[in-house]
């Protein structure tokens, strides 16, 4: 106790002389020695460290210097700069490395490790550099790491600054991302930095997003991923802020977006989630699109429960679209485990459920004939879907063509999914089904899609086939 209370009242001249006395007592390390070192270090950290390297003793300067950059890192890099050959050769880089990360001080660059290694060059030492920058200058640190051309790593730390600057003051990053004049970085800063941005509003996050017209598929994952997170804690905000603001319908990406937070929704009660589109003003129409964008959750057991919760959705197209999305979800690991596929079909009640089942089953599977989706199709008591209609005329074309001649409920968007499908197998035979139907808008909506399917692959070909229809203003 008296020593310590020595120590603790001793000027960093009384700590030099104890320990010039500590030496010549016992040049080798003691515990004694070790508090004194600990306690000079606290007042004095340059003089203990001069005085242990001049007197060549085993002292514990790592501690030291750890105990000093918790301090004041910027004065431990002053120090070492001037002083870096009293450190050994064999902590001199890793030192280095740790006054950059801790000070940012640039000047390290130029220290010499003593190992023949250069630290100019160090990757560890720019990421440090960079890493202690944005901390008091996120802009600085950004420019510092280059331009469009820069190598990825450099532009995947630029990421981690952006997510960190978002969460900190996002008003002062949205302003300096929208002074960046070139597209792709700036589309890049805005997905980085769009996840620490939401951590604070979720609608502005998107707001920002969506105002930006350049589509880059980092944008799009960006919005896919902020959906994604904003449908499982605020779905009804997320579906109406997107209903207002997304691009929907036949040519837009807003109906996958909106899939996604349909999909976190269900995970707490398919039907209430298809009360959440209702609730948000989506019509039957739109309701369908996002339905068929339904994408299975990452655990079994929930995806489960949401097929098994299938019997209380009221029948209709959405209905048939879940069933279809649903059982496709489990097709694949259904497929390869029967034990499974049994359990699923006994957690419904409808024979057709348990028929679309068996179709996705097979069709994901290596063996698809076709057989299941024909029996689907040929079940006029079955609701149909025009992906099943596609996926099915891949395989079996001319049977699903006689089928759906069959079903008085086909409509136009089922012929057409028809030719799309047939028409990657055999479109010479597609087109001659085609030119043979009577008029109707079902032939009128195979005859349109075949001609532009066609025309994509042999325009030559299909040129001739639309010649030879009989006229009307849709061959014109």
């Amino acid at each position: 106790m008296a020593l310590a209370l020595k120590l603790l009242r001793a000027t960093p001249q009384e700590l030099a002389g104890f320990f010039r006395e500590e030496m010549r007592r016992s040049p080798g390390d003691d515990l004694k020695r070790r508090f004194l070192v600990m306690r000079w270090s606290q007042v004095d950290p340059a003089g203990c460290l001069e005085a242990m390297a001049a007197a060549g003793g085993p002292e514990a300067w790592s501690a030291v210097m750890a105990a000093w950059m918790d301090r004041d890192a910027k004065a431990a890099a002053a120090w070492f700069l001037n002083h870096s050959a009293l450190i050994p050769v064999a902590g001199r880089r890793t030192l280095t490395e740790e006054l950059m990360a801790r000070s940012g001080d640039e000047r390290l660059f130029s220290v010499d490790p003593g190992d023949g290694s250069d630290v100019s060059g160090s990757d560890t030492m720019r990421e440090n550099f960079l890493t202690s920058l944005w901390k008091s200058s996120p802009a600085e640190a950004l420019r510092r790491i280059g331009t469009p051309d820069a190598p990825g790593e450099y532009f995947g730390q630029a990421a981690q600054i952006m997510e960190s600057w978002a969460r900190q003051d996002p008003e002062a990053m949205r302003a300096w991302v929208d002074l960046e004049k070139h597209p792709n970085m700036k589309a890049g800063y805005m997905a980085a930095a769009v996840a620490g941005f939401a951590d604070a509003d979720l609608g502005r996050a998107a707001d920002w997003l969506a105002r930006e017209k350049v589509a880059t598929s980092q944008l799009q994952d960006a919005m896919g991923d902020l959906l994604t997170r904003w449908g499982g804690v605020a779905p009804l905000e997320a579906l109406t802020w997107g209903r207002r603001s997304l691009e929907v319908g036949e040519g837009g990406g807003g109906d996958e977006m909106l899939g996604r937070v349909f999909t976190e929704a269900s995970k707490k009660g398919l039907v209430q989630a298809l009360g959440l589109l209702a609730e948000a003003g989506f019509d039957e129409a739109a309701t369908i699109r996002i339905c068929r964008q339904w994408g299975g959750p990452d655990d079994p057991a929930l995806s489960k429960e949401i097929w098994r919760e299938l019997r209380n959705v009221p029948a209709g197209k959405a209905r048939s679209i879940l069933v279809e999305s649903i059982a496709l979800d489990f097709g694949w690991a259904a497929a390869a485990d029967p034990a499974l596929a049994a359990e699923l079909a006994s957690l419904t009640d409808s024979p057709a459920d348990r028929k679309m089942l068996e179709a996705a089953i097979l069709r994901t599977g290596s063996n698809d004939s076709g057989e299941a989706g024909l029996a689907v199709l040929r079940d006029p008591a079955l609701p149909v879907t025009t992906d099943h209609v596609y996926n099915t005329a891949r395989l079996r074309p001319a049977e699903v063509a006689t089928a759906l001649l069959q079903r008085p409920d086909a409509t136009p968007e089922h012929y057409a999914q028809l030719i799309s499908g047939w028409e990657e197998v055999d479109p010479a035979a597609a087109a001659r089904w085609v030119q043979a139907l009577p008029t109707s808008a079902q032939a009128r909506s195979a005859a349109a899609e075949m001609a532009f399917y066609w025309g994509a692959d042999d325009a030559a070909a299909a040129s001739g086939w639309v010649a030879g229809l009989p006229a009307s203003p849709e061959r014109d």
